[in-house]
């Protein structure tokens, strides 16, 4: 059974300076999750922040401070108090929803950057540069795919290398960060990436899987961002 813990904390241009860089390396890289029981497969938990000035914001709070911010603009459109309650009821029902992910399978899992191989009773994991779904920087390195033709990075000059390889009972964590562009605006914004994963004995999931120790293993990709 393998546990992931996906989370993603998002920032703008206006906080991209040394103040907002102070809160972001205070920023917890791993969270408590939901007490649980998973006979088999993958459960997948997915934890999104935003900072704002000078907080930090989970998802539900994003969303309630974005109503709050853009309420005037939507009255005046003619939307209703009514009307605008039961979206952020919508949207928060949503984020609550897709929070855990279970899969039969790690097969079916599909994560950026990710990919997870089973050798044995070990869990192999990889690191790739997808650039169909991530930003800036463009990673290149050690590809260790390069001479297999079966392999969509045959002859490629693209990042794409073993992070590590998790036993039974050990813990590992993936950080990556990127430069975005927004499809609307066209304005940047950054992500840090972080992936905690738990290769569990036993069905029973305690609280603090991620926050009782420090990982067995840790990779990162974590590039200057401008």
């Amino acid at each position: 059974m393998l546990i992931i813990q996906k989370i993603c904390l998002q920032w703008g241009k206006k906080v991209r300076g040394a103040d907002g860089d102070k809160m972001r390396i205070q920023f917890p890289h791993a969270y408590p999750i939901a007490p649980q029981t998973v006979q088999e497969g993958v459960l997948v938990q997915n934890l999104n922040f935003y900072q704002n000035k000078s907080t930090i914001l989970d998802a539900i709070q994003e969303e309630k401070y974005l109503v709050e911010k853009y309420r005037p603009q939507w009255e005046q459109r003619g939307q209703t108090p009514e009307r605008i309650q039961w979206e952020l009821h919508d949207r928060i029902s949503w984020i609550k929803k897709y929070q855990y992910q279970n899969y039969a399978a790690i097969q079916e899992i599909n994560l950026a950057n990710l990919s997870i191989c089973r050798e044995d009773d070990k869990l192999k994991l990889s690191f790739f540069y997808d650039e169909r779904r991530c930003g800036a920087p463009f990673r290149r390195g050690h590809n260790k795919d390069y001479h297999n033709q079966d392999s969509p990075f045959y002859a490629r000059d693209v990042l794409n290398e073993t992070a590590f390889t998790l036993s039974q009972g050990q813990y590992g964590r993936i950080l990556w960060n990127e430069r975005c562009t927004d499809c609307d605006e066209g304005t940047w914004y950054y992500q840090l990436h972080i992936y905690n994963l738990y290769h569990m004995q036993g069905e029973t999931i305690p609280c603090d899987l991620f926050t009782e120790r420090m990982p067995d293993c840790q990779y990162q990709q974590l590039a200057r961002l401008f």
